[in-house]
């Protein structure tokens, strides 16, 4: 059995994070599949989608690393072409990645203790995000 759904999240300028574990359990119940899969597809290209500790201290940290790693005010050739000021946001949500699967077990995500469902918003202005959530199994 296959069932989908779109979810559409409103974000904050990035970097920003949204939790949607709940928004997820949510679709896995509609579903009424207990044993499978879940699949998480972002529509887009300057945000990601994780899993990882909702906690303040770790986000900072992920935003000082992507600072480090990848600088906005770097001269990007992206920026040049395109004039909009994001490559940034391009090349960061390249290393995190834009979909997820996560085993389901009795009707539920099989997620650790400490871990969330975190979409990452990475651009330089809020934006409306499509996620495709689809759910396999029986």
């Amino acid at each position: 059995m296959v069932y989908q759904e779109n979810l559409r999240i409103q974000t904050r300028q990035g970097p920003s994070f949204e939790d949607i574990t709940s928004k997820i359990n949510d679709v896995v119940s509609k579903s009424g599949i207990k044993q499978g899969i879940v699949n998480v597809f972002l529509s887009g290209t300057t945000a990601a989608i994780l899993i990882n500790e909702n906690e303040s201290g770790l986000k900072a940290d992920l935003e000082l690393l992507f600072e480090e790693i990848i600088p906005e005010k770097r001269k990007w050739n992206h920026n040049a072409t395109w004039g909009e000021g994001n490559a940034h946001s391009h090349l960061r949500s390249l290393f995190i990645g834009g979909s997820l699967t996560i085993p389901l077990k009795q009707g539920s995500l099989t997620l650790g203790t400490w871990q969330s469902i975190l979409l990452l918003e990475l651009d330089v202005r809020s934006r409306e995000r499509n996620l495709v959530i689809t759910v396999i199994g029986a």
